[in-house]
């Protein structure tokens, strides 16, 4: 495990100190199960904050129910790394949120972007991008994703809205260069073929157009100070982007390098980027920090697809299969005792989750939400294969057809 607390000096800057640098920071989900984006996004907060950006310009959506959560055992602590023996370190201390519960959605998330305050008006901080053609622009998202769309609690960002937002950016000279790092499955499919390379965007994805991200940090390794947090941890993208940039070596990091190492560490999912690849030497900390000379010493260290489920058995006019008579089968099982080092696919996530859950506390309300979960994950299994077996597509084809309706 990287040191919490590694210290980096900084002697030689070179930047433009006239320049400023911006981030936003989305966990696009909400529920104890998904710990592990609120988790990713605080963390990436701390980096940032600790490599010299400015607080003022950093804009964070997160829906701000986990550090308080009923279930979390470390009360106002949220962990994105384990600590068997250690307090861990907290990530969610001292991180300003500016829009939480209900406002972070798409629309204020694309409004932000586009530096819109009218759009944001009376929501959260209601605070925007200001930066002009001369800045740089860090964007951070956590979250699930099928093709063509990333989640947000109640709803779906696709694609092509976000493009369109990219281009007005561009023409509004919004920025000067733009980074975009996206954890979510299918996240590739966000960028692939669509976004253009001469717009000075350059985005990281933790999977490629069709197929899962993966949970990291998971149980057994879901622990802090001999108690485990009961969720995974963080997402393997994510730790691994982040813990790059805490490394030793991160002080003459390039985007490029980060991109390679990141790429190297993610066994279970194949890292890609997109976009503008013609400053991918440059520094990292020119978009996940502030200028070298303002540096100086610095301290290292579901509910969208319940909505497409049910429009689809809408439309088929299908009844489930009949559901899995045993709590969890010998197949669930199997799937655990292989998990890749406390790693699992983000699309188990949920089912892994309630799972431990019920291990844990062998109480009935925690057996029912994983009986539950097992009767949807039937639900969804059996519903994806009858379109199939009648209409010959794919799983693929489907979520890009009925995403458009969720």
């Amino acid at each position: 495990m990287l040191s919490l607390h590694s210290c980096k000096i900084d002697l030689f800057g070179t930047n433009d100190v006239s320049q400023a640098h911006w981030a936003v920071l989305v966990a696009g989900s909400n529920g104890f199960w998904n710990y592990r984006h609120q988790s990713d996004v605080f963390h990436s907060y701390q980096i940032l904050l600790e490599n010299g950006m400015p607080k003022e310009n950093i804009i964070v959506l997160a829906y701000d129910d986990i550090a308080n959560n009923k279930e979390n055992p470390f009360p106002g602590k949220v962990f994105n790394q384990p600590d068997p023996s250690g307090p861990g370190r907290n990530v969610y201390k001292g991180v300003s949120i500016d829009y939480t519960g209900d406002d972070v959605n798409p629309e204020n998330f694309l409004a932000i972007l586009e530096g819109d305050e009218a759009k944001v008006s009376g929501k959260g901080s209601g605070r925007v991008l200001k930066s002009t053609q001369s800045d740089n622009v860090f964007v951070y998202f956590s979250d699930h994703g099928a093709t063509g769309l990333i989640a947000f609690p109640n709803s779906e960002l696709y694609a092509d809205k976000l493009i369109a937002t990219f281009k007005k950016m561009k023409a509004n000279n919004s920025y000067n260069k733009l980074v975009f790092y996206l954890e979510a499955c299918e996240s590739g499919s966000m960028f692939d073929k669509i976004l253009p390379t001469d717009m000075n965007i350059y985005t990281t994805t933790a999977a490629n157009p069709d197929q899962s991200s993966w949970a990291s940090y998971c149980y057994p390794d879901d622990i802090i100070n001999n108690i485990h947090v009961g969720s995974c941890l963080g997402d393997e993208y994510s730790v691994n982007w982040m813990e790059d940039s805490e490394g030793e070596s991160s002080q003459s990091e390039s985007l490029d390098t980060q991109f390679k190492n990141t790429k190297s560490k993610t066994k279970n999912s194949e890292v890609h980027q997109y976009g503008s690849l013609d400053y991918v030497s440059e520094s990292i900390w020119d978009f996940q920090g502030e200028n070298v000379e303002k540096r100086g010493i610095v301290g290292g260290i579901g509910k969208y697809f319940t909505s497409v489920s049910e429009k689809i058995k809408s439309y088929l006019g299908l009844e489930p299969q009949q559901t899995r008579a045993s709590p969890i089968d010998a197949e669930f099982l199997e799937y655990l005792e292989e998990a890749k080092g406390s790693r699992v696919d983000s699309r188990e996530a949920k089912l892994f989750y309630l799972y431990q859950k019920a291990m844990r506390t062998n109480d009935q309300q925690s057996q029912k939400q994983l009986d539950q979960e097992i009767e949807h994950v039937n639900l969804s299994d059996y519903i994806f294969s009858s379109f199939n077996e009648e209409l010959s597509v794919s799983e693929m084809m489907l979520l890009q057809i009925f995403s458009s309706i969720a």
